[in-house]
């Protein structure tokens, strides 16, 4: 009895120093399991930027040509805007490659939108001011009359890196008299 004590109390010390540690093969799963999830982690990551980038280039689009066809409608500082125009001043024409949108408020002042292809840009011009730049990046801008009203319609592209968004805003204005 004595001699099988001996040989099951040997047998537990070896088997118990053996599980102390892991194998190579052990480590190895473990390393190849870890760097499946680290991948993937990364893939996911990288995927999520590209969205994010490409989502705030297209609300940066969004929010320029809503700015720009607010400053028309509303109008531009102290100036108003094509909501309080005379309905018979309005004139909206192509002049030498630009598109122009003027018209005359209440006041007698008279106002002019000024759509430049070529620099992609709308100027604001009233009276003998300063002509004023308010927006950039518009690829597109008409006006169509109505007999009660008028359809303005802009069309603003945005590009950072890779990523490109163009964004399209129109409104109809009634004429208040």
């Amino acid at each position: 009895m004595k001699i099988v004590l001996k040989k099951w109390i040997g047998r537990k010390l070896c088997r118990s120093q053996r599980n102390g540690g892991f194998t190579l093969a052990e480590i190895m799963v473990a390393a190849g399991v870890l760097l499946f999830v680290v991948t993937g982690a990364i893939g996911i990551y990288i995927s999520s930027l590209w969205i994010w980038n490409s989502t705030t280039v297209t609300v940066d689009a969004s929010q320029e040509a809503s700015k720009i066809l607010a400053k028309i409608v509303y109008g531009v500082g102290t100036n108003t805007g094509i909501r309080a125009a005379q309905a018979s001043t309005v004139n909206a024409s192509v002049y030498d490659g630009s598109f122009m949108l003027g018209y005359t408020a209440p006041g007698g002042e008279s106002n002019l939108f000024i759509y430049y292809p070529s620099a992609q840009c709308i100027v604001h011009s009233h009276g003998n001011d300063e002509p004023v730049m308010i927006g950039t990046n518009v690829v597109a801008f008409s006006a169509n009359n109505a007999t009660n009203g008028i359809t303005l319609q802009i069309s603003v592209a945005k590009r950072e890196g890779h990523f490109v968004s163009t964004n399209t805003v129109s409104t109809f204005v009634k004429f208040r008299n």
